[in-house]
């Protein structure tokens, strides 16, 4: 194939850059560089599982991302205050090292970005420099200020600010107001943490998510909804330091001081389709979700992956791009399909007084008996159980050495 777009410059643009690449003879990345210059003064971290895992090793960045103090997770507790036992998974479960990896998101710029600058097929485009595009059935049209018209057999949009920029056309959506908003700050603890393990807490439509991000800190998400989010802002730091060490010092030890924090609503959508004419959606533009079980960028790096495997069976062939597209739609409509629905259906279940405390007893208590339930459980949320059905790679089964 001769050219593709991709709308963003964020990790997902800057991956399906990479992965893409063998496929076409240029790729053009629409990147805003003046929204690269704004500073961020809260560091984000994601937790990265291990599909997410399996394609940064494919963009030859993985050795990289780890050698540097990356912490890893081999077992998530969690716990619901109205409920006395902990649910608890395990990555020997499905007989892997680990559940996850927990890595800084300016790490992984940093490498993504001095990996697309050695590429030669990549060449970046700021907005300010597109006139207008184009999108028909076969082909989209990038009409620079220039007056220069490069033909793309595809378009992928991975960044909504930058296409609203452009009027690049959105798909119809559906759309869950989660009516909450996420806290997220770092925890400094009085002694060393439990660096394998990552925690989350339930309590009366709370939840606290915990991320071992070095030997004496933890990255806390906290959700709740949003006229206690705005109270707690007004407190001063040492209010709510006494709050998290009542909620959390059972488990993890005492908390020493806490970080500035960063606060944003929360909302959830899933598009109806994933592509229309010669442009599909991908990441973010494609769905969001609660960050309860932090699969936000993993889901769009799925994406990636997905859309890799259609082009796979279609042996690249551009003259198909429709059927590679209706592949790549049918694959991430039935996967994300699943995560959206099940976090949805996991936040109503402990939301407040959703359902009676012996009810949701009940249920867990079952689930935590049945193996081979919670294991599945813990290869969808790992990503292996799509690598396992959608690819044959080793990396999917037990005597791989990870």
């Amino acid at each position: 194939m001769k050219n593709l777009c991709i709308i963003g410059n964020g990790i997902i643009g800057m991956m399906s850059s990479l992965l893409l690449e063998k496929y076409f003879n240029n790729i053009y990345l629409i990147v805003d560089k003046e929204s690269n210059k704004k500073s961020n003064k809260t560091q984000r971290y994601f937790s990265i599982n291990l599909l997410s895992k399996y394609m940064f090793l494919k963009t030859d960045i993985w050795q990289d991302l780890i050698s540097n103090g990356t912490q890893s997770y081999n077992k998530i507790v969690t716990w619901d205050e109205d409920i006395r036992e902990d649910l608890i998974f395990q990555s020997s479960s499905i007989s892997y090292d680990n559940l996850g990896y927990i890595i800084s998101e300016s790490k992984i710029k940093d490498l993504l970005i001095n990996k697309i600058d050695q590429a030669t097929k990549i060449k970046k485009i700021d907005i300010k420099d597109i006139g207008k595009i184009d999108i028909y059935d076969e082909i989209t049209k990038l009409r620079l200020n220039s007056e220069e018209i490069i033909d793309c057999d595809l378009l992928l949009n991975s960044d909504i600010k930058i296409s609203q920029f452009l009027e690049v056309k959105l798909p119809d959506k559906t759309i869950v107001d989660y009516e909450q908003k996420a806290l997220v700050m770092n925890l400094n603890m009085s002694s060393a943490v439990t660096s394998n393990t990552a925690y989350q807490r339930f309590s009366k439509g709370h939840i606290q998510g915990l991320l071992p991000i070095s030997d004496d800190m933890y990255n806390l998400i906290w959700s709740a909804e949003n006229p206690f989010i705005d109270d707690l802002k007004l407190k001063n730091p040492k209010m709510i330091l006494e709050i998290l060490n009542g909620n959390l010092s059972r488990y993890i030890g005492k908390i020493k001081t806490l970080s500035s924090f960063a606060t944003f609503p929360l909302s959830g959508f899933h598009v109806k389709k994933y592509f229309y004419k010669s442009a599909a959606v991908i990441g973010g533009v494609a769905h969001s979700v609660h960050p309860m079980a932090g699969l936000g960028l993993n889901m769009g790096i799925q994406d990636i992956f997905l859309l890799n495997q259609a082009l796979l069976e279609n042996n690249g062939n551009s003259k198909d791009m429709d059927f590679i597209l209706s592949t790549y739609d049918e694959y991430c409509s039935y996967e994300n399909s699943k995560i959206f629905n099940t976090i949805n259906f996991l936040k109503k279940f402990y939301s407040k007084n959703a359902l009676p405390s012996t009810v949701k007893s009940s249920s867990i208590s079952l689930f935590n008996r049945n193996n081979f339930i919670k294991n599945k459980v813990i290869e969808n949320a790992t990503g292996i159980d799509v690598l396992k059905r959608r690819s044959r790679d080793q990396y999917c089964y037990p005597n791989y050495n990870e």
